[in-house]
């Protein structure tokens, strides 16, 4: 493999939807108010995808570095069937992570002429959060918070922002009040649910050449029920939250929004299902990327129909 392709393989394609979701999701709450935006809505999907890149770049970097992953995992081996020196493949990560890093610095600058001083703030707390989850030896996304910090960043965080970036193109955001972020919140926590349960199922899907004690720890058949059951009971969660919002937000055409929750239950069982199944566990992870989705281009065509 030559440079560009072991950067493009550690950018983690497989996970920009995430993203992605969080983005629709804040549209349909921009929508819901009638502040949905083309061009800030394309920015933020942009930024998103770019900035979720550049996670997964740095989250490789450091894996490598350590030892929690081999370096045939990211590179594969060399045309005589050797594998890529360590020193080889960070020097060709970081080249990428400086690279994504511009491109996404750039696409914030642009950003914040819609978001104004608000983005200051949530661009701070991006920052710091990807600082704590990614970055050193010892970063969140290796401790049990890890699914705490995926909810935060592709739910509230992602879908509040997006929300944000979109308002400010139409009107002033110190005229805000609380109420106006009630869609927002109710979408984000349900996608920062549904991401989370995703991130769950990644750690049993790609696990080939992994190193770390995680490794072996979800290689454990009571890890992997225990795991099946948090699912369950974020399935539920969620259900309930979206089956709510509706009345919570007092909408005239509240039976619209229940075929949706519906059907992404039943999703969400069928993911928790295949993954307490051996050999399941990507049928599960494209399942649960199919479902958040769902959900999240669900909302934003619903209320961009019906409003708020």
């Amino acid at each position: 493999m030559n440079g560009l392709q072991i950067v493009i393989k550690a950018t983690g394609l497989q996970t920009l939807w995430l993203g992605i979701a969080a983005v629709l999701g804040g549209s349909a709450a921009a929508a819901a108010h009638g502040n949905f935006a083309f061009a800030p809505m394309l920015l933020c999907l942009v930024f998103a995808i770019f900035m979720q890149s550049t996670n997964n770049l740095i989250h490789t970097f450091y894996d490598i570095k350590y030892g929690f992953i081999s370096s045939e995992r990211i590179a594969g081996r060399t045309s005589s069937g050797k594998q890529y020196s360590t020193p080889y493949l960070l020097d060709i990560l970081k080249d990428g992570i400086y690279t994504y890093a511009i491109f996404t610095g750039t696409i914030g600058v642009a950003i914040f002429i819609y978001g104004e001083w608000w983005f200051l703030i949530i661009g701070a707390m991006l920052l710091l959060v990807e600082y704590l989850n990614f970055i050193g030896k010892r970063p969140m996304v290796r401790s049990l918070l890890f699914p705490l910090i995926t909810f935060l960043l592709f739910g509230p965080l992602g879908v509040v922002s997006t929300e944000l970036v979109e308002i400010g193109n139409t009107q002033n955001l110190t005229h805000l009040i609380w109420w106006d972020f009630y869609p927002a919140l109710f979408i984000g926590f349900v996608i920062g649910v549904m991401a989370m349960m995703s991130h769950i199922i990644l750690g049993f899907t790609f696990t080939k050449g992994k190193t770390d004690r995680w490794a072996q720890i979800i290689a454990r058949g009571q890890t992997r029920k225990i795991a099946t059951l948090i699912l369950m009971v974020c399935t539920f969660t969620y259900t309930a939250v979206a089956l709510a919002m509706p009345h919570l937000l007092m909408l005239d055409n509240r039976l619209i929004f229940l075929p949706v929750p519906v059907i992404s239950f039943f999703i969400s069982v069928a993911e928790a299902w295949f993954l307490v199944k051996p050999g399941r566990e990507r049928l599960a992870w494209r399942l649960s990327l199919f479902n958040i989705l769902l959900v999240s281009s669900a909302a934003f065509v619903i209320f961009m129909i019906i409003g708020y």
